[in-house]
């Protein structure tokens, strides 16, 4: 839908990432969004070269605001309005989905003449249920927020990485943007998509199996516009970073010749990497690599697509990082629907036989329509501040069982490699403070928070009106 066409007149829009208690990191988990125990801020990097599209068109009136940075409440939100808006976009998230769908009817109330629409992958995908139940959002973006923008102002969504303008981190309070040590930091992308294509992941869902490339002079020019507002540490945010390792060396060796002085971090298949590679890496400023493992279980993974990894190969990878003072983080998961508790033990098995400094279980969530073409989603099958669906495929384990799992297998992988590593006689106690405190706090805040919000009606009473008017944005299809 081209909402401007050839009109020249400019076009009022408001851009909202809301806000309701808990940070969430919007563009993350394939712009599914997480919520994070930690109240750091990260950018939404959708979000703001979407921003910046529109800034650059000349034919936008824009109006951020970014609340989940900025910390307001949507009570706070309503004070940040002007008095018409032509466009309003709700950047939604998986864990705020179903406040989202209430924040845009209540929106729509306020503003009835103006289009209003919800972008991120979680909208997508209840996008049929969100047409048949809550007829007054007026669009539900299928690409991502960037692509829409474009698509909006230009009529059309074909736009290409390198077309793409450096993202404008000035419309933001990029001063918030900061890791958990206090280092003030950017995101950037210099590609797009996935060329494993694992069927179970949300990322090649919303954004492509091929694979597309910002070119590397493009990829310097934004580094350097992201150093020069203080910026030190910068995400890349690729799902795949390495995949064209030719293409990686050459923009290493620009960072070093150009003596470019910042840290960074990215997410990789790690079979791609070689000891070659990783010293030029190394030498470009890179102190942290994430990448996915998954399951121990060939079967599982050949069944979704995804090329078993040489342990081997990757015990040797690991070692020679670390060996190079760089941080690894590896992702596993359980539940998948023949998970067994055997299966789930060798997973665990295989992560300490490879020592990554740190290790990530988290739940399967069958959120692709690779994995569950048949299932139409519905707002109720996201967990509100959570990273979890309510759905549970496992056919072997509950969901009580995967959720007790998840935490004892974080926690139990933390205590050995502090162990480990620190080799300290109090590492017993320092588990219990890292995780178990910090984890009863998270939830009695997020259980505290849910009843506040129901209690404050946030919304001015805009679900009392939606159950009068038959529409409950909870009932499950």
């Amino acid at each position: 839908m081209t909402l401007i066409g050839n009109n020249r007149q400019k076009i009022k829009l408001l851009l909202l990432r809301p806000f309701y208690g808990i940070t969430v990191h919007g563009d993350m988990h394939g712009d599914l969004g997480i919520s994070d125990h930690h109240p750091h801020k990260y950018p939404d990097l959708s979000l703001i070269y979407a921003a910046t599209i529109a800034e650059r068109s000349g034919l936008i009136d824009l109006h951020v605001i970014d609340a989940n940075t900025a910390e307001f409440m949507p009570t706070a939100v309503w004070e940040q309005l002007e008095d018409y808006y032509d466009i309003i976009i709700i950047k939604t998230a998986a864990p705020t989905l179903r406040y989202d769908l209430d924040f845009a009817v209540e929106f729509k109330k306020r503003y009835p003449f103006s289009t209003v629409a919800l972008a991120g992958q979680a909208a997508s995908l209840v996008g049929n249920w969100i047409k048949r139940k809550l007829p007054m959002v007026n669009e539900v973006a299928h690409i991502p927020l960037e692509y829409f923008v474009h698509k909006l102002i230009h009529g059309k969504c074909e736009i290409h990485m390198d077309d793409l303008p450096v993202p404008n981190y000035s419309l933001f309070p990029y001063q918030s943007f900061r890791d958990m040590d206090g280092h003030l930091r950017g995101s950037l992308y210099t590609s797009r998509g996935c060329a494993v294509g694992c069927s179970y992941c949300p990322y090649a869902h919303f954004y492509g199996r091929c694979m597309e490339f910002r070119s590397p002079e493009h990829v310097i020019t934004d580094i350097k516009y992201l150093l020069s507002l203080g910026i030190k540490e910068i995400l890349f945010r690729d799902q795949y970073f390495t995949v064209n390792p030719k293409r990686t060396e050459k923009i290493c060796k620009m960072i070093i010749q150009q003596g470019l002085k910042f840290r960074w971090k990215c997410e990789t298949r790690l079979e791609s990497l070689t000891p070659e590679l990783i010293d030029l890496m190394v030498e470009a400023g890179m102190d942290m690599v994430c990448f996915g493992v998954e399951t121990a279980s060939a079967q599982i993974l050949k069944s979704y697509h995804r090329p078993p990894a040489d342990e081997a190969r990757l015990i040797r990878l690991i070692e020679y990082l670390h060996a190079k003072k760089v941080m690894t983080i590896a992702f596993y998961m359980i539940g998948f629907p023949h998970e067994t508790w055997k299966t789930i033990r060798q997973t665990f098995e295989l992560a300490v036989r490879l020592a990554s400094n740190s290790a990530k279980f988290s739940i399967f969530s069958p959120c692709t329509p690779d994995v569950y073409p048949k299932m139409e989603l519905s707002p109720a099958e996201f967990t509100p501040f959570d990273n979890t669906m309510v759905t549970n495929p496992c056919k072997n384990l509950s969901r009580k069982e995967l959720e007790f799992l998840v935490d004892h297998l974080n926690n139990l992988y933390h205590t050995l490699i502090v162990q480990k590593e620190t080799k300290k006689k109090n590492y017993i106690e320092v588990i219990y403070k890292f995780h178990v405190v910090h984890q009863m706090r998270y939830h009695n805040m997020v259980k505290n928070l849910k009843k506040k919000l129901k209690e404050d009606n946030i919304f001015n009473i805009a679900m009392q009106k939606s159950r009068r008017r038959k529409i409950n944005v909870y009932k499950r299809v």
